[in-house]
Formats: structure tokens, sequence, C-alpha cells
């Protein structure tokens, strides 16, 4: 599956009207603009998505457009495409999720396949408890009104409400206990089999990830170092906290590892520590990377700690040493497998992405961008550079402009050279592919609406 369309309804500088909606290309799409037109508002409101869990942040009054009228609210309407593992399941319709404050609503092709794979069994679990009786639980009347209210849900035939579904399903999973005894281990048994098949299906759907510019893991860490990184009062951004996370290490044992002595304990969480690194993430970032096998190995050094890369051929480098090209690759992975990202069918967000980056690097950031996609997943980053185009390969199809009109509102374009776009914000709009494709900023871009426009092959 892959994300086709977005709409940000009413979403911070965004209102209700037909371009508040983004087209996303399968692989990678670019979205320039001005500063301040709202194009990081835009990469904002899609990494507020979230199929699986109500975020409150989303709908927060900080995420609403202040132009419009009070008691107004924001949601999200997204369309998926299934690509062709989906077509051979049946699944040949386009999905639509409606997003709002406490609902996600599917309905359409994902929600047809539900009706046909997954319903049936909701289905026999209900009935299940029906057999036992109308109350099995003795619950007093207001428990009892939930207890109906779920049981209706995984039984409702309309749409799937993902947020509620799973809350049903947790409900139940938290009662077993309370069942009468003779009872428990056949509902158990069906409850582990509804949601075995209810993981499944939720995998299907695409998962949004922004990966923050600001994040980096440095070569060495003296001790006051590590600790500023774990304490999230100080340090809000940090790689070396969530490698610390993701390697099931906590804070504390981490810094005593990291602290000047070799006690035994000391030793004994070092050489946990390179274990776990092993385990939770060279392995899986070889599966990830696919271009060279290599480690990241860690060394405690009195009071400090430092990091190096070994390739499978040659030898261990610091960190520092290796290409940029790696360093993103092995900074992206950690972020996201800290976010509890895996496997495919990602879209990556980047806002402004290879800032700091002399030119040769931020092409070979293009690259690690197409390989990422090449993987199964979506790419979408901003940016006002020249050098962060690729217009080979009809890569100006990506590019989505964004322009903000006099009343505030942003909207977005799907085509570069839309001929709504005022000719007063073509220069600065559309500055990246001028600059791009040799063109002077005194030229016209695009289609004139005032002019003769003759179009020659």
């Amino acid at each position: 599956m892959y994300i086709h369309s977005v709409k940000l309804i009413n979403y911070k500088s965004i209102g209700d009207y037909p371009e508040s909606e983004i087209i996303l290309e399968p692989g990678i799409t670019v979205i320039i603009g001005k500063n301040e037109s709202g194009k990081s508002n835009v990469i904002d409101g899609l990494s507020k998505i979230n199929f699986l869990t109500i975020n409150e942040d989303a709908f927060s009054r900080n995420a609403v457009n202040r132009n419009i009228a009070t008691g107004s609210e924001n949601r999200f309407i997204i369309i998926i495409k299934s690509d062709d593992r989906e077509s051979t399941l049946g699944i040949n319709v386009d999905t639509t999720i409606e997003i709002t404050k406490n609902k996600c609503i599917v309905t359409g092709g994902l929600f047809e396949y539900y009706l046909q794979t997954i319903w049936p069994e909701f289905e026999e679990f209900v009935k299940l408890l029906n057999s036992i009786s109308e109350n099995p639980m003795q619950l007093n009347a207001s428990d009892y009104s939930y207890y109906k209210s779920y049981k209706q849900e995984l039984i409702n035939r309309d749409n799937v409400d993902l947020y509620y579904k799973k809350k049903a399903i947790n409900y139940f999973k938290n009662k077993i206990t309370i069942f009468p005894k003779g009872n428990q281990d056949i509902i158990k048994a069906k409850l582990e089999n509804l949601i075995t098949l209810w993981d499944k299906y939720t995998s299907m759907f695409p998962t949004f990830f922004y990966r923050k510019s600001d994040k980096h893991l440095k070569t060495t860490y003296n001790i006051e170092d590590i600790k500023k990184e774990l304490n999230p009062n100080v340090t809000t951004h940090s790689l070396l906290s969530e490698l610390v996370q993701l390697i099931d290490i906590s804070e504390d044992d981490f810094i005593f590892a990291a602290t000047t002595g070799i006690s035994s304990v000391q030793e004994s969480l070092r050489s946990k520590i390179v274990r776990q690194i092993r385990k939770k993430i060279n392995y899986p970032f070889n599966d990830f990377y696919g271009t060279e096998y290599i480690d990241l190995e860690i060394s405690f050094n009195s009071g400090s700690i430092s990091f190096k890369v070994q390739s499978e051929d040659g030898e261990a480098l610091m960190l520092s040493e290796r290409s940029d090209g790696l360093k993103w690759y092995l900074e992206t992975f950690i972020d996201a497998q800290a976010h509890d990202i895996k496997g495919k069918n990602v879209v990556y967000l980047f806002d402004e992405p290879g800032t700091s980056l002399h030119i040769n690097a931020q092409k070979e950031l293009l690259t690690l961008f197409q390989d990422l996609s090449d993987k199964g997943n979506q790419i979408v980053y901003t940016t006002h550079y020249p050098h962060m185009l690729d217009l080979k390969n009809n890569g100006i199809h990506r590019i989505r402009a964004i322009v903000k009109n006099n009343e505030g509102f942003s909207n977005i374009y799907k085509t570069a050279y839309d001929s709504r776009i005022a000719s007063e914000s073509q220069q600065d709009t559309l500055a990246p592919i001028i600059n791009a494709i040799g063109m002077s900023l005194n030229d016209t871009f695009g289609p004139a609406k005032d002019k003769l426009n003759i179009v020659v092959e």
C-alpha cells in the first residue's frame, strides 16, 4: 500500500479547500516554497497522522488554523492505493481514511478486505460471548453498557474505526479473568487469534515517520556529555538516548558502564551493551542498508565512549571518518527503530534535509533517498536548494509548490508550474527549479494567463 494523497484540512496555515490536498508520488515527493509559505506545516501535518493511536497533539489548539471560524476543527483525509502485493489479495479499490479527534474511519478497499477476512472471526467471537450468557461477567448497569458497546463495535459492518476497534479488543483482552473460569481458555484462544489477525491487518497501513535533522550520533562522548544526552530535560532530541533505548539498557546502567572503573559489574554491563548493539542495531541495520556489511562498535575509555564502524573487508574507522551517506543511513535507522518503525511501507518525512552539506553530499543524499524509496518506502521532503532537486528522469513531476496567499492560507499545487501561482510568487517559490535548470529568475516559469503561450517539442 502507498499513500496517494492527504488532505490537511484546517491544519495550521492550511484551510478547507481543494488546495489543502497534497498528492504524493509512490516514490519521492519534493515540496518547494519560499520561507513562511507553509511547507514545513505540510511536513508537520503529515507527521501527525497515526492510523493506530489517537494523536492528541494533531488536534490541539495550536494545530488548528487560526484564520478559520471559532469552533472549527482540523481533520485529515487520506487516500491509499494498492500495489502489486495488495492486488493479489483482491484489494483493487482505493482506501479512504478520515481521521478526526477521536476517530479513524476506514472505507473502500481495505474495509472490503476486512469484511471478507477478519469480520467473520469477530462475529464468531461475539457469538461465543452470547452463548455464555447475556452478561457473562455479571457487570453492573454502567459497566454492562460499555460491554455491549464494545461487543457491538466488533461486529460493526458500516466501516472500520481503527481507534475504537483497537479499544474494544483491548477491553476484552483485559477482562478475560473476569469471565467464568470454565470459559476463560476458549475466550483467550479466540481472542489471541483475533489479535494476530488484527495486527496483520493493521500492518498493511503505511506509517509516517518524521526524521528530525538535528539528531546526530557523535563519535566521542565524555561522561558529562552522556549525562546531558540522556537527560530529556537538558537534551530533547538525542540520538544517543534513542540508541540506549533501542538496546534495552537503562540510562543509569549506561552511565555507570561509561564511568571510569573496572568493577565486575561495569565490565559485565559493557559486555552486555556490546552484545545488544550487535543484536538490536547491527543485524537489522545490515538488512536495511544492504550496500555493505558493517558493524557499529562501541569502546569504553576511562570516562568516555567512542563509536567506530567496522566494514566487512576494511579496517575499523571512527564514525566521523565514514562517509556522510553511511552516517545518514545509520542515524536514520536508529531513529526509526527507536520509534518502533520497522519494515517497509514507511513514509519518511524530512524538513530541509542537507542544509549543512556541500553540493556533492547533497547529490549523494538524493541517491540515498532513491535507495530508500526502492526498498518500498515513500519519501517526502522540503527544500529550497537547487541541488536537492533531481530533475532527471522526469523528476519535475515529483515537485509540489506551496504558496501562501494574502489572507495567510497556504495552497498546495500538484505541479510547480501551475498557472494559478501568481507571477509575483513565482520567483521565490520556484527559485530552486529555475536555478537547477539554468533559467534566470527574470524569466516567467509556467504558462502565463495574460500572454500567448507557445508549446514546442
